[in-house]
């Protein structure tokens, strides 16, 4: 199951990271030059999983495709729910909310790793590709619903409640994407 799950290095990381940056969140002073540190400490992290997610799908399917520095700027900044990860993450460093840092950055990462993936698959040939979950009790129902789906490279996974995305992760709807563990197979 080549879902993605940040290293542990990286988890300790941004952990630590996270403990020294709050109190300089909660200070007015210095929070907007703590949330700047914040984001490029996520952007650099979130380019690691893309990159992670292009080979992986290069080791899946015998490629050689590189990662492209453009489609990776894309997706990192594609809104959900109207917001990018620059606006999730400001709203709550106003707060010092460092678990809901945690928690957008941990989904981001997932998103983006299967991002990597996909534009790998698309640019290795690939023709389709297939909805994986973890098939446990913490799957939620939307997710469920496309196990075993598979449908064309460039299609679109349509959840019962109408939302959709072209791969893991990149759902309109947030609550369609926060913490999701399901990945993507292709076929050609």
């Amino acid at each position: 199951m080549p879902t993605y799950t940040m290293p542990f290095d990286e988890l300790n990381e941004l952990r630590t990271e996270l403990v020294r940056l709050q109190p300089l969140l909660m200070d007015a002073e210095t929070r907007d030059e703590a949330t700047e540190e914040l984001i490029e400490l996520l952007w650099v992290l979130y380019g690691t999983a893309y990159l992670d997610g292009t080979n992986e799908a290069n080791e899946q399917l015998g490629g050689a495709a590189e990662p492209s520095p453009e489609r990776f700027a894309e997706q990192a900044m594609k809104p959900i729910e109207d917001k990018t990860f620059i606006d999730r993450v400001t709203e709550y460093a106003e707060t010092a909310d460092i678990e809901n840092i945690y928690r957008v950055a941990d989904t981001d990462a997932h998103r983006l790793y299967v991002g990597g993936e996909l534009d790998a698959a698309i640019e290795n040939g690939a023709t389709t590709k297939t909805w994986n979950t973890m098939e446990d009790f913490r799957v939620r129902d939307t997710h469920s619903y496309l196990e075993g789906v598979t449908v064309g490279i460039n299609e679109y996974f349509a959840t019962y409640d109408g939302d959709e995305a072209l791969a893991p992760g990149d759902f309109t709807l947030a609550e369609n994407n926060c913490r999701c563990r399901c990945w993507l197979t292709f076929g050609y």
